[in-house]
């Protein structure tokens, strides 16, 4: 038995794009109702011809020419074609059979198709591509960038006519702009391979229909859909012809296309230049690239069709690719024994929803698990949803660069696909692709997938990729950084994540900590049952209706919270070839019986019409249906009072203070699983509610304890109220004497930690109470206290590097341990931060200061300086190091071939390379050239913290194992490695260099690195005894 959870109801009877609201925010999302064919598939009926076995792929052909808004009919038997099927530039036809068991296409030559070999080429009359787009197609477009807007202006409308298809594109990235990046065409910061599809430099497209045109604004539908699109991008909107060079309404229906004979096609079936096109009850056998190629086209619909192996089981092997596409629906179909079943190239809008894929059988390295749905695997994909998927995994990579604002809602996914243990992630998510959206999903296998995290965010770890439910952030597989490629901590901090139940933790995790800054904490636990589906479809059968998430009870996985989808289902039940593959049959895996369309009755029964009602009150409904009631929602003058009732007795608590005093009309709706919805006969009742003036006391017994040099804390006693304390107001003011009148917090409770303050500062605080009605009390007594003072710079220094001497060989050490180092080859500069400093050649300068005990720190550290950076290193440029290439090996800091901060350790827990005892870590900002830059990282325990000018830049969580630093015997070398065979030297100028034997807060370091290091006052000379 399914039943709910408490306190976490489904939303029905609201459209899709209004329940996601509740849970993500609308800047990162779209509405996604519209996906797939316009209007859903027809159902055509007129028969324009009947053709039988025997009957060639050019009778074919030209049945399909001849027809128009009908139906070519393909009788059971099989058909053996020597070359490939072509729709030429036809529209409004369906090319059906008389079932995938019943009607056999067995190719053994193919289309040509443009240039793609396809068997089954759909495709308009159009052959222009994003390789050649004629200048005479191309306009620029000038206004209307806007989210969601509908309306463009271009700089001509020539040639642009209503119901033509146009692709809206823009130059690509050229360098990190802090969000969306799109750069893939070449390989680069952003790109393994390069090669992304597009026009040259121009990844990102959306294509939408024209509907109007108004002078030189054109109308659109839909809206755009990024964020990004901008006028300094240069944006374009291009066509590949006009409305009768496009394939409209075309569909393949109720066959199979088997194409394992092929060795002509690059493709199965092609659809190139097309709008509104499908393929619905399909069986595809074993063609070379792919399936299905959405290429070049909108609006397709791939469902309830079944997919089985391709030719090479190897790179380029997938089941339904989508490549520069826009809003297509994947929905309910089978994958089997595919390496990458449903493949996202440059695409926006698409839904990819209840498909089951397994096997996904990879050749090259057969312990390798591939990600059986790739969510972005060329730049320019945004916005795309994938929902109530079963399958292995997910996964975004930046081998033709990096995607954004993909949802990935109520999926199961497992991380496991048979007894493969490698590339075992469940969430993979790679540098630089951002704005994950997260929701609802049950991801892990028990006892398999053991680690929440694996980043170097602020709760992540390192160290077992394969055992990880996400793995965010590197920019290569498992924790493995490509060549140029940084680490990209923004692709940890952009993602959110809400309601998804893991196998790691074992928990449903509501975090506010994993909602992006800058997003609202969603006010509920309430998940849609689907963010583009109004109710349960017709075809579902009888499994429960949503199927998986952490709402749902007593499914088949160990926490049931997963029952079947109805592709799963099939596959389960459908007979097996001795190959493994389906006996498939659509008709029975998915019978639809006649739609439920009678709504509910519903009535208020309490309280009564003409009622006076103050203070609260419980309203009572009655509620029938024919099937059953799904929910009940109340309501006051069309508000919403609370969440849905989803169980009888149908009743909720109404406040009536929150409305104001007077006649009020009271409602309720009722909803059945069909989406069907009925709204009572209002009842009209009298509010008459005195209104609340007292305030509350005002709150007493303040103390304000000065806790560290950034932060005091408060406390007090509560405050008393007629109805009730609501909250508390802090006021605040700095300096001895002052009075405070600035509200800085508005604490729940009856306490308050003050923040981020000024070290050796007096600070007065005072507070008051507010209750419901928003009355406020009198401030309190006031409360003072005195940040702590900074300790001085050289408190716990145990190596600093003024270089203020300004000539000489020497460099003086002004920490308590004097350890002065030598000058070698390194030169004397009156350009440093704070007057002189030293400049090192990156080839062979460096400095160097004897190997004394008191350089090896413990399990805190810090290492700083102020840098001046020439040139881009080939390796990583040393600031400070104790590193010899051998088992001495110590430390190394300094800025690493990306120009991001860098520190390299070995601690006593081993000298194992790639462990937390014995390995490397970088920042992701990245330093600039030519100007003095204060760089530092702080080790605390695991954890290491990169700054840069002060500013915190990344944290790695436990990356180190938490043992202290290995005593090595190595010299202490500034600028440069030169031993060991390694250089990394340093090229520019480094001045205040410091290491410190404690983990120095951020308010410590912004304070010291402002101020030029104490020069110790040298030893007096010459003393003599004066008598």
């Amino acid at each position: 038995m399914r039943r709910l959870i408490p306190a976490i109801v489904i939303l029905l009877g609201l459209p899709a794009s209004v329940r996601a609201q509740t849970i993500i925010d609308p800047s990162r999302r779209i509405d996604w109702t519209q996906a797939g064919a316009p209007g859903g598939i027809p159902n055509r009926t007129t028969i324009c011809t009947t053709l039988s076995p025997g009957a060639t792929a050019a009778q074919i052909n030209s049945a399909l020419l001849a027809c128009s808004n009908g139906v070519v009919l393909l009788n059971a038997g099989t058909y053996t074609l020597s070359t490939g099927l072509n729709f030429s530039g036809s529209s409004n036809v369906t090319l059906r059979g008389a079932g995938t068991r019943q009607t056999i296409l067995q190719f053994t030559g193919a289309d040509g198709c443009g240039g793609f070999p396809a068997s089954v080429c759909l495709k308009g009359s159009s052959s222009v591509g994003v390789w050649g787009v004629p200048s005479a197609n191309v306009r620029n477009w000038t206004a209307g960038y806007t989210k969601g807007t509908t309306q463009i202006t271009l700089d001509s409308v020539s040639g642009v006519s209503v119901g033509m298809i146009l692709a809206l594109d823009q130059i690509d990235d050229t360098v990190d702009t802090g969000g969306v990046v799109v750069n893939g065409q070449s390989i680069s910061a952003f790109s393994i391979e390069g090669a992304a599809p597009g026009r040259p430099n121009r990844t990102q497209v959306q294509y939408v229909k024209v509907t109007a045109i108004n002078g030189t604004q054109v109308t659109i539908s839909p809206g755009l859909y990024m964020p990004n699109w901008r006028s300094s991008q240069s944006p374009q909107a291009w066509f590949w012809g006009t409305v009768s060079q496009t394939a409209f309404a075309i569909g393949i229906e109720n066959l199979t296309l088997d194409n394992s004979s092929n060795t002509a096609e690059q493709t199965g079936l092609m659809m190139w230049n097309a709008y509104g096109c499908w393929v619905k009850n399909v069986k595809s056998v074993s063609p070379n690239r792919n399936h299905i190629w959405l290429y070049q086209s909108a609006h397709s619909e791939v469902r309830d069709s079944y997919f089985f192996g391709t030719k090479n089981a190897a790179t380029q092997s997938y089941g339904v690719e989508s490549f520069m596409t826009s809003d297509n629906l994947i929905i309910n179909n089978i994958f089997q024994h595919v390496t990458t079943p449903m493949m996202t190239g440059t695409a926006s809008g698409n839904v990819t929803a209840y498909n089951y894929a397994l096997d996904m059988y990879y050749s090259v390295v057969m312990n390798w698990m591939m990600h059986a749905i790739n969510a972005s695997h060329d730049t320019g994909t945004g916005m795309n949803l994938f929902e109530g998927n079963e399958t292995n995994s997910y996964g975004m990579d930046l081998y033709h660069g990096p995607g954004a604002f993909p949802t990935a809602f109520r999926n199961y996914l497992s991380g496991r696909d048979g007894t493969r243990t490698s590339n075992t992630e469940v969430v993979g998510i790679w540098a630089y692709n951002r704005f994950v959206n997260v929701v609802g999903n049950v991801l892990g296998t028990p006892g398999y997938h053991t680690v929440y995290e694996d980043s170097r965010g602020p709760q992540g770890r390192t160290g077992s990729p394969n055992q990880s439910i996400y793995l965010l952030g590197y920019s290569g597989v498992d924790e493995s950084l490509n060549s140029g490629i940084a680490y990209d901590l923004m692709a940890v901090t952009s993602l959110l994540r809400w309601g998804n139940f893991d196998y790691a933790t074992n928990q449903t995790r509501w975090n506010a900590s994993e909602i992006p800054a800058g997003n609202p904490v969603p006010g509920t636990q309430t998940l849609p049952a689907s963010l583009f589906l109004a109710a349960k479809p017709s075809w579902w059968g009888t499994m429960p209706w949503p199927a998986i998430g952490p709402d749902v009870t007593g499914g088949y996985d160990q926490a049931g919270h997963v029952y079947k989808n109805p592709a799963h289902v099939c596959y389960d039940t459908s007979a097996k070839n001795a190959d493994g593959s389906l006996i498939f049959d659509p008709v029975q895996c998915y019978p639809t019986g006649p739609a439920d369309t009678t709504a509910p009755t519903v009535s208020i029964t309490a309280p009564a019409a003409g009622a006076v009602v103050s203070g609260s009150v419980t309203i009572t409904a009655s509620a029938s249906d024919n099937v059953g009631v799904a929910g009940v929602r109340f309501k006051v003058d069309a508000t919403d009072i609370g969440s849905e009732v989803t169980t009888a007795p149908y009743s909720i608590g109404w406040n009536t203070t929150g409305v104001v005093n007077g006649s009020h009309n009271l409602t309720a709706v009722a909803r059945d699983a069909a989406g069907n919805t009925k709204t009572s006969t209002a009842v009209s009742v009298t509010v008459n509610n005195v209104p609340d003036t007292t305030p509350p006391s005002a709150p007493s017994n303040v103390a304000a304890t000065a806790v560290s040099f950034s932060q005091i804390n408060l406390t007090w006693t509560a405050a008393s109220d007629n109805v009730g304390v609501t909250g508390y107001r802090v006021l605040r003011c700095q300096g001895a004497g002052c009075a405070p009148t600035a509200q800085v917090a508005a604490p729940a409770g009856t306490s308050y930690s003050d923040t981020n303050l000024t070290p050796g500062t007096s600070y007065s605080y005072k507070v008051s109470a507010v209750d419901a009605a928003t009355n406020v009390s009198a401030p309190s007594a006031a409360a003072t206290a005195v940040t702590q003072a900074l300790p001085p710079s050289t408190f716990g220094l145990i190596a600093g590097y003024s270089f203020s001497e300004g000539s000489g060989t020497i460099a003086a050490d002004i920490s308590a341990n004097s350890n002065t180092a030598t000058l070698s080859g390194a030169s004397w500069t009156a350009s440093g931060k704070f007057g002189s400093a030293l400049a090192f050649n990156g080839t062979s300068s460096f400095v160097e200061a004897p190997d004394i005990a008191a350089l090896t720190p413990q399990t805190a550290a810090t290492f700083q300086a102020w840098v001046f950076l020439t040139s881009t290193p080939a390796e990583t440029a040393s600031v400070f190091n104790k590193w010899t290439q051998t088992a001495d090996d110590e430390y190394m800091f300094g800025v690493s071939p990306n120009r991001t901060v860098y520190l390299a350790w070995q601690t006593t827990g081993g000298a194992t390379w790639g462990t937390g005892s014995y390995n490397e870590a970088t920042g992701t900002g990245q330093i600039p050239l030519n100007t003095f830059t204060h760089i530092a990282v702080v080790r605390d325990g695991g954890s290491l913290s990169f700054y840069i000018n002060g500013n915190l830049d990344a944290v790695v969580s436990n990356v180190m194992d938490g043992n202290p630093f290995r005593g090595g015997l190595g010299t202490l070398r500034i600028g440069g490695q030169g031993r060991g065979a390694r250089n990394r030297f340093f090229a520019g100028t480094i001045d205040e260099a410091c290491i410190y034997d404690r983990a120095l807060t951020q308010t410590e370091i912004q304070a010291y690195m402002n101020a030029a290091l104490a020069h110790r006052p040298a030893a007096p000379t010459n003393l003599r005894v004066i008598k």
